[in-house]
């Protein structure tokens, strides 16, 4: 998961130190077998296209409900969770898994 910063403007340096961070983040992601990339800051530069930094969280540093929410809607989005449905792919394989282990005749 990269480091956000709720502040739209990638001049600020604060701004500038988490996109920098975020993509060394990226290349370590990209270099590890089995790992997820989450881009929070993405998602937090979408909701900024609405709202103001210091409506979200006055320090522009810690999630309120709102930020924390889309945390955790962009890391269940990456590893794969289907909204329609209400879960992740490999937990609809692991159900799947069960029920026919059971049913299996031994």
């Amino acid at each position: 998961m990269t480091p956000y910063y709720i502040e739209p403007n990638r001049q600020d340096a604060t701004r500038a130190t988490m996109d920098r961070y975020s993509a060394v983040v990226k290349q370590v992601a990209a270099a590890t077998a089995g790992s997820v990339f989450v881009d929070v800051q993405s998602a937090v530069d979408r909701l900024l296209t609405t709202y103001y930094p210091v409506t979200i969280n006055w320090d522009r540093v810690h999630p309120n409900n709102t930020v924390s929410a889309l945390i955790a809607r962009a890391f269940l989005t990456a590893i794969g969770f289907d909204w329609q449905r209400g879960s992740t792919a490999s937990d609809r394989r692991r159900r799947w898994l069960i029920s026919h282990r059971s049913s299996s005749p031994r």
